[in-house]
């Protein structure tokens, strides 16, 4: 079941309406380290990741109805993380893989991985998720607010792990934080954060960062079929006189294209070696072509497209085909994809 609307925002966590918390730093009492992931829950299953861009369409293209996608579109989102996040099962650029922790638990946590703190949710589409999307108040350095963000991690997970929240997933950044918290129901959320202690942990965030503006999207799943539109090189390559077709064949897939690795903004790229051609009866006239092969290119835009064809590798795989290519036509197709399954 897909996900497709978050009703609230972070409760007061997020909207940062709980009074400041002002005990100075250096009088910070200590929180015991999570030194290992508390859970193992969805690790058996799909793997859930952190999604970000600047297109929707990048990432509702490619939902099943099976899948999860809880998403928001976030003002003023911080360096690196685009407008649009989520957390998913997709498996796309774009999205990263949720981590369990590292040896030495939260307080070695490197910046810009998500990892899982709490991992007892087996089932993400159900209960309540609640997103945290924040960017690090200026009396901060740097340094020193990654320490503090990492102390409060640990904090939120001793408040709240045996407090109705069963999963917590966290993305450090040097001036900002994105996280995920689930918890069994909405009720339970408040219930946690209603009482005295549970309200230390808004307390907390409030004293090292700011909430930023974010709304839930909706709608991110249509049974309605959908008309993807890509770019595509494709180009009908024959060989050369004297040579052999397994020749051919064998440079061609061995040595030429994996050059082709090395190409940026490539989405997709293929080699259809060609066994059979046949002529309708039907009407159409015959359409005569010497062909052994048609290598196809797919790019999901025409900056993508121009990124690649001024690349170094792409002018080396041009260079090598004309070491072996008796005859060739390229066309720019822009593809509509009707029907695809997965």
């Amino acid at each position: 079941m897909v996900i497709i609307n978050i009703r609230h925002m972070f409760l007061a966590l997020c909207l940062g309406i709980v009074p400041p918390f002002t005990m100075g730093q250096n009088a910070l009492p200590d929180v015991p380290n999570i030194e290992k992931t508390l859970g193992s829950a969805t690790s058996g299953s799909k793997p859930l990741v952190f999604c970000t861009g600047n297109e929707l369409s990048a990432f509702t293209n490619n939902l099943t109805k099976n899948s999860v996608f809880i998403g928001w579109d976030i003002e003023n989102s911080p360096s690196g993380i685009g407008h649009i996040v989520a957390i998913s099962d997709l498996n796309q650029k774009n999205c990263l893989p949720v981590q369990t922790l590292p040896t030495g638990g939260v307080m070695q946590m490197k910046l810009r991985t998500p990892y899982a703190i709490v991992d007892n949710a087996p089932d993400w589409s159900k209960g309540f998720t609640a997103l945290v999307m924040t960017r690090k108040n200026a009396s901060f350095t740097d340094e020193a607010y990654v320490a503090r963000l990492k102390r409060h991690v640990n904090l939120v997970t001793k408040l709240f792990s045996n407090n109705g929240m069963d999963g917590y997933f966290v993305y450090a950044g040097e001036d900002h934080e994105w996280a995920y918290l689930h918890w069994t129901d909405e009720d339970a959320a408040k219930k946690a954060f209603a009482t005295p202690e549970g309200a230390t942990g808004p307390q907390d965030s409030k004293s090292i960062q700011d909430a930023l503006p974010r709304k839930a999207i909706a709608n991110v799943y249509s049974d309605t079929p959908k008309t993807v539109k890509m770019i595509k090189r494709a180009s009908l390559l024959a060989r050369k006189p004297g040579q052999t077709r397994e020749e051919f064949l064998k440079h061609w897939l061995e040595v030429h294209a994996p050059i082709a690795h090395g190409i940026p903004g490539i989405f997709k790229y293929t080699c259809t070696v060609v066994t059979k051609s046949s002529f309708r009866k039907d009407g159409p006239e015959p359409m005569e072509v010497e062909v052994d092969g048609i290598a196809e290119m797919w790019f999901t835009d025409q900056a993508s497209l121009d990124m690649a064809v001024k690349s170094p590798a792409f002018a080396l795989l041009r260079a090598d085909g004309a070491a072996f290519i008796g005859k060739e036509i390229d066309f720019i197709t822009e593809e509509n994809v009707i029907v695809a399954r997965n």
